[in-house]
């Protein structure tokens, strides 16, 4: 049976951005507002939207919109010349044969053989450092070992270095010291090298700014973008990148940017997206994920008082508990919650924390009962003290 908290917390187990059906329909979402779709030519409205926000943000970028799934990410790594990609240990980008192989999680490659030329650069996970140092005394040995990857290799051989800004539910969420990322942005800027920031998870407001990238004050060369750009209602993908980049492609015949699918900048996706984004706005819904995030991060702090809660970390309204134990107390916890009537999620002894923008703060308190209540039943039930 389902609870009334159950249903409640199934609001943030599937939307991934926040648009509710007591909102919009799905029906008026994606229709236009005469009741009828365009052919042809309704990526127009979806652009031009998408341009109006680079220019209030001042940036200078251009927006390609595709069709949904990971493909996009092929879009950000053809380079004629330079035939090589750096990724992070730790990171996920996909699921095709190209994002597999820029994929820092060695498990995942296994289904296929890794296409050549991707090198990954140290994880970036200050409470479990490669090195075994700890932040700030560390002097940032990892950027050290990313521009030490570049010169071993050597730079005129690099196309690009691609990273979540945020790595997702499957490092923990670990936040980057923002003098990492800055440097990373000087290190591509020093060697020519593009830099890809993937965003589809912490695009849209989730880190409570529209993308993570904003929080550390760099601007990348590429922006990937999905998920939340239509609250997961349509499956839609974006590559966004700089003007003079963009601009290569149009010098005349023999220049364009050989890509494209069947469904590519689909109407009905386009304007799902549209209409998301609207109600972001109208609502303030990214402004409330920071003011939501601030408040999880003062919450969690509670629950350093149970001696099998290692570390938290996070911003927005991405989350991640780790517990240390060596027994399954991560899904003994999943389980039980269930059990009470609430959905959460698991890898392992990590506990993900991933609300929808449109939870309240009233309803976060309710979650917490939860964790407290569950993280005691396993202490318990493990007689763990």
């Amino acid at each position: 049976k389902t609870t009334p908290c159950l249903r409640m917390l199934e609001k943030y187990s599937v939307k991934m951005g926040g648009a509710e059906n007591h909102r919009i329909g799905l029906f008026d979402m994606i229709l236009l507002k005469d009741n009828h779709v365009d052919f042809s030519g309704g990526i127009h409205n979806a652009v031009t939207r998408a341009k109006d926000y680079c220019k209030a943000k001042g940036k200078d970028l251009k927006i390609e919109v595709k069709k949904g799934g990971k493909t996009w990410m092929v879009n950000a790594v053809k380079e004629p010349n330079r035939k090589k990609i750096i990724a992070r240990r730790g990171s996920y980008h996909g699921t095709t044969i190209g994002t597999t192989s820029l994929t820092g999680f060695p498990d995942l490659r296994e289904v296929s053989e890794p296409v050549p030329g991707c090198l990954f650069a140290p994880q970036v996970k200050c409470s479990a450092c490669e090195f075994g140092l700890k932040y700030p005394s560390c002097g940032l040995c990892c950027l050290k070992g990313l521009e030490k990857l570049i010169l071993s290799e050597g730079p005129e051989t690099i196309a690009a270095i691609i990273m979540d800004s945020l790595p997702g539910s499957n490092s923990g969420y670990p936040l980057a010291p923002k003098e990492y990322i800055q440097g990373v942005r000087k290190l591509c800027d020093k060697y020519g090298i593009l830099l890809i920031f993937d965003e589809v998870q912490t695009g849209f407001g989730k880190t409570g700014y529209w993308f993570a990238c904003e929080y550390y004050g760099v601007v990348p060369d590429f922006l990937d973008v999905s998920k939340a750009i239509t609250s997961g209602y349509q499956p839609l993908g974006a590559t966004i990148t700089k003007k003079k980049i963009a601009d290569v492609f149009k010098q005349g015949p023999g220049s364009e940017f050989r890509t494209g699918s069947t469904y590519g900048g689909h109407t009905l996706a386009c304007v799902a997206a549209l209409k998301n984004l609207e109600i972001f706005e109208r609502e303030g819904l990214v402004k409330h994920a920071g003011k939501l995030g601030k408040y999880i991060g003062k919450r969690f702090k509670e629950l350093k008082k149970y001696s099998i809660v290692d570390t938290f970390s996070g911003i927005g309204t991405l989350w991640a508990i780790e517990l240390k134990s060596d027994k399954p107390v991560g899904t003994w916890i999943r389980d039980w919650c269930w059990e009470k009537g609430m959905i959460l999620r698991n890898n392992g002894n990590m506990l993900v924390i991933a609300p929808a923008l449109i939870m309240t703060f009233e309803e976060f308190d309710k979650v917490m009962e939860f964790l407290h209540e569950g993280i005691q039943a396993a202490m318990k039930h493990f007689k763990i003290k």
